[in-house]
C-alpha cells in the first residue's frame, strides 16, 4: 500500500501540470466537439453512479482507488460549472482527467480483487496439505520437525495479518514459504516410514476437493524431489511416464466432477495419487 500511496501522491502532484498541457493541446486545435464532450460527461456520470463501482470500493477497502474516485467526483462538479459558463476548452481538458482517474481506480480494484482471490486459493492449498505423522524418528529430527511446524504456523498467522491490511502480495509470499516448508519436511525426513491420517468427510464434494488438492501436493513434491535428486535414465523415464498417467487421470477426474459424477471422480483421483505415490517411492520417499 505504500507504493500505491506514493503513486497517488505523484498523480496529485502532476495533475496540474498535465491539465496545463492538455489545455495547450486543446487550444492549439479546433474547439472540442460539444456532442463528444457531453458523451464523455455522460459516461463519467454513469460510472460514478453505478452500484458496481460502489460495491467494489466497499469490498476492497482500497484507499487509493477511493481517493481517485473522490477526485473524479470533484472534477466532475468543476466540469458542470465550465459547461454552464460555456468554457468548453476547460471542460474538455478536465473530463479527460476524470476518465483517467476512473480507469486507474478500476485497474487498482481489479488488481486488489485478483490478489485477494489468489491469496484465498494459496491459503486453501496450504491448509489442504495434511502432513503425515512421523513415527520412530530421532530426537534431533523431532526437534527439527517441531521447529518447522512452529515456523509454518507463524508464517500462516503473519499472512492472515497482512491480508487484513489488504497486503495480499506479502501474504501470498508468506503462504508460499510455508507451503514449501511443508514440502521440505517430507523431503528432509524421507528416511522414515510415515502414516497418513484417516479423514472423514461430510460430503462427496468435500472429499473430492481434498483429494484434488492432495494430488497437486503430490505433484509439487515429485517436482521438488526430481529437481534435487540425480537418478538414472531408466528411473527418470519411468517417473516421467507415471507422472504423465497421473496427470491424465487428474484431467479425467475434473471432467467427471464437472458432469456431477463425484464418485467416479474420487475413484480416479485415488488412482492419480497412487501413481504419484509410486513415483515418490521410486525416488526414495516412503509415504
Amino acid at each position: 500500500m505504500r507504493l500505491f500511496s506514493l503513486l497517488l501522491f505523484l498523480s496529485f502532484s502532476l495533475s496540474a501540470a498535465f491539465a496545463q498541457q492538455e489545455l495547450l493541446r486543446v487550444n492549439g486545435n479546433s474547439k472540442p466537439n460539444k456532442s463528444q464532450l457531453n458523451q464523455k460527461i455522460k459516461m463519467a456520470k454513469y460510472i460514478l453512479n453505478s452500484s458496481s463501482l460502489l460495491n467494489r470500493l466497499q469490498a476492497s477497502n482500497d484507499n487509493v482507488a477511493s481517493e481517485l474516485v473522490a477526485r473524479a467526483k470533484d472534477n466532475l462538479h468543476k466540469i458542470e460549472a465550465y459547461m454552464n459558463g460555456k468554457q468548453f476548452l476547460e471542460a474538455g481538458a478536465v473530463i479527460d482527467f476524470v476518465l483517467r482517474d476512473l480507469s486507474a481506480s478500476s485497474q487498482l480494484l481489479n488488481i486488489s480483487s485478483q490478489l485477494k482471490k489468489k491469496y484465498q486459493t494459496v491459503l486453501e492449498k496450504l491448509e489442504a496439505f495434511v502432513l503425515p505423522e512421523w513415527k520412530n524418528i530421532t530426537e534431533i529430527d523431532r526437534k527439527f520437525l517441531q521447529d518447522n511446524l512452529t515456523r509454518i504456523n507463524e508464517l500462516r498467522n503473519d499472512a492472515i495479518i497482512e491480508s487484513q491490511s489488504e497486503a495480499y502480495d506479502e501474504a501470498i509470499k508468506l503462504l508460499d514459504t510455508a507451503y514449501f516448508l511443508k514440502l521440505s519436511l517430507i523431503n528432509e525426513l524421507q528416511h522414515e516410514n510415515t502414516v497418513i491420517y484417516d479423514l472423514n468427510f461430510d460430503s462427496e464434494q468435500e472429499e473430492y476437493l481434498y483429494l484434488f488438492n492432495r494430488t497437486y501436493h503430490y505433484l509439487d513434491l515429485v517436482d521438488l524431489t526430481l529437481s534435487k535428486k540425480e537418478i538414472n535414465f531408466q528411473a527418470r523415464k519411468l517417473a516421467d511416464d507415471t507422472v504423465y498417467l497421473s496427470m491424465v487421470n487428474l484431467e479425467v477426474a475434473q471432467d467427471m466432477e464437472s458432469e456431477g459424477k463425484l464418485s467416479e471422480a474420487i475413484h480416479i483421483l485415488g488412482k492419480s495419487i497412487n501413481q504419484l505415490s509410486s513415483v515418490l517411492k521410486l525416488l526414495g520417499i516412503k509415504i
